[in-house]
């Protein structure tokens, strides 16, 4: 014992197990990372004890090289490798906070979105109580720092490597008692091959992979190396795609006169932001929530669906529009639209462009720069962009100014125009409704949260402005000759309601399309299965028919198999030149 306690009162001593410290206080931060990442938003499944194993050589290899970085000084490797690990836990925890995943490098060319202050509402958001574990781990960092030398030894370099070297050892002993052959050691090798990761994880589940691999191989390297090029598709993977899409034409026999629009009626594209069946199904003390939308319902002439699925993946908003306007399931790691906007790619847009001589126009509430949305309309064939957000509105339009705009724009007919709305987003825990001159007519439950409350409130509003435009395309004489769609483009994001007890399904109303509305299929449905409809109802041509189902074919199916989203996985990742147009 006594030769215990001067081997620990050794000044080189207490400067190693100080900085061991230092070191466990960034495994915490990067292991908190994880669980509010991960396992708290993403999946409660436990995942081994390799995550743990990442988590730690994380911390040891970031700082092996800041310590080669500069000569050897303790301190400052020690601060820059603090710094650097918690930016990455920062970042990809106020990400999670409103995506429920990991950051993503595309997420690194969305510095447009900041124009104006329109996000600054989202920052209280952006953190919890629990955070207070960074500060906590901070302080005790900034403590611990300022207590060890600066001087530069080899010994550390030496020392560091054993703190990765190490723990790789104890792991492999731990899986090596359950080798039995050859083959299970080669199976244990191929596993560590982060190439397969990257073709097989990181195509299906991109954050089990970053939890699994940690920042510098799942974050850094896996997922700058699988965004920065598309992925080569295998033959059988080719052929897959081709007879998928060759039997899908196949299946598309023209429909009858009766279940096509006459003419060349102007179609009107409404996504709504955030919209849930929920808000239209809702009566506050005999007063409905959105009274204009539920008219269009009630009309025995419109079809109109309040069980649609949520298609989107990474990319939210940005999501829909890929449903909607190809057919085509998102990626649920990465935003979709970065795949898109490199192509030129069959669209509803373009088709009705190309074939029915349509002008194609898309009036989007904040700058065209926003999610790369001018980019994704050349994609998908939009002609006309009306950029709505501007200055004076801090680039975030409401509802009410853009249908006011609107009606002071005119249409080159036959036309196409979707409107992107934007009130309905959250967050909701402020009154929306005050600062505009709208009032709330309803006395809400007292068993409705406030978030809820306020977010009623948004549909209300939205729906009001919906009315006024109709009503404005009616007299102007514009509504007989127009088909109206209205859609969701997702639901709120997940406990943003402050209430659990609703469904998350989504409406659809397609409406004066003159089709009799019991021709179309009645039950649950998908977001991806309006792009097939809209090529039914215009008689549109094209070998693409979308990964959906046509609600106007029978043998109905909204059943999204394994094989479907592995061939939309397959296209958006490296065989779009299949939907080039």
């Amino acid at each position: 014992m006594k030769n215990i306690a001067e081997i620990l009162n050794r000044k080189g001593t207490r400067e190693h197990l100080l900085m061991l410290f230092l070191c466990l206080l960034m495994y915490i931060n990067v292991g908190y990372m994880h669980y509010e990442v991960y396992f708290s938003k993403i999946s409660s499944e436990w995942c081994g004890t390799r995550p743990f194993l990442s988590a730690w050589i994380d911390v040891a290899a970031t700082l092996l090289l800041f310590l080669l970085c500069t000569a050897g000084r303790r301190k400052s490797a020690f601060v820059l490798t603090y710094s650097t690990l918690m930016v990455f836990v920062v970042a990809n925890m106020v990400y999670s906070r409103f995506f429920n995943r990991y950051i993503t490098p595309d997420v690194l060319d969305e510095a447009a979105n900041f124009r104006g202050s329109w996000w600054m509402q989202y920052v209280p958001h952006a953190f919890c109580w629990t955070d207070l574990l960074l500060v906590v781990t901070t302080l005790l960092f900034g403590w611990g720092v300022r207590r060890i030398e600066q001087k530069r030894t080899r010994r550390d370099l030496l020392w560091v490597l054993t703190l990765i070297v190490l723990p790789c050892v104890l792991y492999t002993l731990k899986l090596a008692v359950h080798w039995r052959t050859a083959d299970d050691v080669k199976a244990w090798i191929d596993s560590i091959d982060f190439r397969e990761d990257t073709k097989l994880e990181f195509m299906f589940n991109q954050e089990y992979a970053i939890m699994r691999n940690g920042i510098l191989l799942g974050q850094v390297y896996g997922n700058i190396a699988s965004a920065s090029k598309n992925v080569e598709l295998s033959d059988a993977e080719v052929r897959e795609i081709g007879a998928f899409i060759k039997q899908k034409a196949a299946d598309a026999k023209p429909l009858p006169e009766s279940l096509r629009v006459k003419g060349k009626p102007n179609v009107v594209f409404i996504m709504v932001e955030s919209y849930l069946s929920v808000a239209s199904q809702m009566k506050i003390d005999g007063k409905e929530v959105t009274p204009c939308l539920n008219e269009l319902m009630r009309d025995p002439r419109n079809y109109h669906n309040l069980n649609v699925t949520s298609n989107r993946g990474g990319g939210e908003s940005s999501d829909a529009q890929i449903s909607y306007f190809t057919g085509l399931l998102p990626l649920q790691s990465e935003m979709s639209v970065q795949r898109i906007i490199k192509n030129r790619v069959a669209a509803l847009p373009r088709l009705l462009h190309e074939q029915k001589g349509y002008h194609t126009y898309i009036t989007i509430p904040t700058n065209r720069f926003f999610w790369h949305q001018n980019e994704a309309n050349l994609s998908y064939g939009i002609d006309h962009t009306i950029e709505l957000g501007n200055y004076e509105n801090g680039y975030w339009c409401q509802d009410e100014e853009i249908f006011n705009r609107l009606q002071n724009v005119k249409l080159q007919e036959p036309y196409m125009n979707i409107i992107l709305t934007l009130s309905m987003h959250g967050s909701y825990d402020t009154d929306f409704l005050a600062e505009t001159p709208v009032r709330s007519p309803f006395n809400y439950p007292s068993r409705f949260s406030a978030e809820f409350c306020h977010y009623l409130d948004k549909c209300f509003y939205t729906d009001l402005q919906i009315e006024r435009y109709i009503a404005y395309l009616k007299r102007s004489g514009q509504y007989d000759n127009t088909v109206l769609i209205v859609c969701s483009d997702h639901e709120p994001k997940e406990g943003s309601l402050g209430m659990d007890d609703w469904s998350m399904s989504l409406p659809l109303i397609i409406a004066n399309t003159h089709i009799a509305a019991e021709m179309f299929y009645v039950g649950s449905i998908n977001q991806i299965d309006l792009y097939p409809t809209m090529l039914d109802m215009f008689g549109l041509q094209s070998e693409w028919r979308g990964m959906g189902h046509s609600l106007l074919r029978k043998g109905y199916n909204n059943t999204i198999s394994d094989t479907q989203r592995r061939i939309s996985n397959n296209i958006l990742r490296g065989g779009l030149r299949f939907l080039q147009h």
